[in-house]
């Protein structure tokens, strides 16, 4: 399976499109998709409150007997055997105190906080697919330095057995460089094992469940550098924007949840008050003993329904969950700032790790062309030289982990400001 996963490493599959495909195909946002379109459906019908129920109503009734009325000493039937009424009706439901409107706010508020908690949903998943996408990158490359290193020390080991065999090299020798060739297959191997679970998790994201759509991360680490210039865009950041942070979606969407439970708090608060109800009906009847067409009436009073408490108590447990979301607003306000400064923190340690891996890389690599020139020369055992090999190997991937995790914490930056979507979609 490993296998046929590296082989189909499409050219142009960039981070872009692997986001850009996630946004259209990921489960979870197509889950959360149809719950922002019930909250918007759900507010379009709170209109309705402000809307008269029209009722049209239909009775007929077949009397058996008929009842009998005495006349003159006679009994005589009164009314029809078959009776019909037909009604029209207009009806009104007036709270006095404004709670259709809280309603229908209400409504609104609990779509906008859908809307937005959709949004960071966007923005948690493109935070988990970018870094799988980086770490799968990372470990692409990861793979190719260790099979050269593979390729290299398996070299060293059968020029180490021949000369081992002609008793120019002793056995620790020979076993010292043959444990670094195991090593080395055990790090590779590793390294496969590793890419393959990270690869798993990548098509899971991206919600394929055919083969033949598996595409894997086509950009290795330098060239994400080249494309999203994190070292520019950290240097680019003013203090000042570090207080900036309350128009992120997972803000936006407990603040209109605060509203949703203001609102509702007065919806219910509205139960306390009395309801003007309105309604005009026309009124027709055939087959009875009079028969009435378009009969009019008007019907005006007022209803109030106490349920000794509960409506009070509903109000008031509203109003402390209301007040709950606003410490958790507070709390995450203050912990994304946090976040913020600790991430600036980080930035300034790996921009000085990569400029050390860089200048030990570039070390690594004089003093492994060195001694493989001493090597040939004959002034440097094949033991000697492996260690300038492994130098050499551990820079390159030290540099490469060290860029890796620049990447990562750049994309932290941007989902804890809520702009990652915004910032991969136009790279």
């Amino acid at each position: 399976m490993l296998t046929e996963l590296l082989v189909y490493v499409f050219i142009n599959f960039t981070l872009r499109d692997a986001l850009l495909r996630c946004l259209e195909t990921n489960f979870s946002l197509k889950s959360a998709y149809y719950n922002v379109e019930s909250a918007l459906l759900s507010a379009k019908g709170s209109w309705s409150a402000f809307l008269p129920v029209l009722v049209a109503s239909f009775n007929f009734t077949k009397q058996f007997k008929l009842p009998e009325v005495e006349l003159q000493g006679f009994k005589r039937p009164v009314g029809q055997k078959e009776q019909a009424q037909l009604i029209f009706s207009i009806n009104e439901s007036i709270p006095l105190d404004g709670s259709s409107y809280f309603m229908k706010e209400a409504k609104y508020s609990a779509y906008k906080s859908q809307f937005y908690s959709l949004e960071n949903l966007k923005n948690e998943i493109s935070y988990a697919l970018a870094s799988l996408y980086i770490n799968i990158s990372l470990y692409q490359d990861v793979i190719k330095i260790s099979e050269e290193n593979v390729r290299r020390l398996q070299e060293n080991y059968d020029i180490a057995k021949n000369l081992f065999d002609a008793g120019l090299l002793s056995e620790a020798d020979l076993m010292r460089i043959e444990t670094s060739f195991l090593d080395s297959k055990v790090n590779l191997r590793s390294a496969q094992i590793q890419l393959e679970n990270l690869l798993k998790d990548f098509f899971i994201l991206l919600g394929v469940q055919d083969e033949k759509e598996m595409k894997a991360p086509s950009q290795d680490i330098d060239s994400l550098i080249e494309t999203l210039k994190p070292t520019k865009f950290f240097d680019n950041i003013r203090d000042d924007e570090i207080n900036i942070r309350e128009d992120s979606p997972d803000i936006l969407s407990l603040m209109y949840t605060k509203d949703q439970l203001k609102y509702q708090s007065r919806v219910q608060r509205g139960r306390l008050f009395p309801t003007l109800n309105v309604g005009f009906s026309l009124f027709n009847s055939y087959g009875t003993f009079i028969e009435q067409k378009n009969i009019p009436s008007l019907v005006v009073g007022a209803s109030l329904n106490v349920d000794f408490g509960g409506s009070l108590f509903s109000f008031l447990a509203t109003k402390k969950a209301e007040l709950a979301i606003a410490f958790q607003l507070e709390e995450i306000k203050v912990r994304k700032k946090a976040e913020i400064n600790q991430i600036l923190k980080q930035y300034r340690v790996i921009k000085e790790k990569i400029e050390v891996a860089e200048a030990k890389l570039k070390a690594a690599q004089r003093a492994y062309e060195s001694a493989q020139e001493l090597f040939r020369q004959g002034k440097l055992t094949s033991v000697s030289l492996l260690d300038y090999e492994l130098q050499f190997e551990n820079s390159k991937l030290e540099l490469k982990s060290s860029k890796a995790n620049l990447l990562i914490i750049m994309l932290n930056y941007l989902r804890t400001s809520g702009m990652l979507v915004n910032f991969l979609t136009s790279i």
